[in-house]
Order: C-alpha cells, then structure tokens, then sequence
C-alpha cells in the first residue's frame, strides 16, 4: 500500500492554489480594464474560431513546472 500523503501539507497546497488563482483572477481583472477598445477588438479577432484551431502543445508555463519538478525529485544514489 502507498504511504498517504501529509494532510497538512495537501491542506496548504490547496491554500496556496486557491490564493494563486485569486491572484490570476484579479491580475486577468485588471489587464482586461485597461484595455482600449481598439486593442480588446484586435485580440478578440485574434483568438482562434475552433478548438481545432487551438495547439495541442502543452504551454510554457506548464513546460516550466514539468522542468521545476523534474528537478527536485532526488535521484537515486544521490542525498540531498
């Protein structure tokens, strides 16, 4: 049987991500506001018309985090 995860831990993660996500909310918010109507137009005709237009490629972000992770799993043989 696996161990279980930390529940203090997981309990801070998930803190951690909703105070992330208020962040994004609030940062998406205020970007959006200071918009000119020129440019709100300009992006709007600029997003994709499809879900087939859309690339299925991971984002960077989400590259980063892989590389972020990648890097602190020990390596067997190895202390940290």
């Amino acid at each position: 049987m696996s161990p279980r995860l930390n529940e203090r831990a997981v309990k801070r993660w998930l803190r951690d991500q909703q105070a992330a996500q208020q962040k994004e909310d609030e940062e998406r918010v205020r970007v959006l506001l200071d918009l000119t109507e020129d440019k709100a137009l300009r992006l709007y005709l600029a997003m994709p018309l499809s879900r087939e237009e859309v690339t299925s490629e991971p984002s960077p972000l989400l590259w980063i985090m892989r590389r972020v992770l990648e890097q602190s799993r020990p390596v067997r043989g190895r202390k940290r």
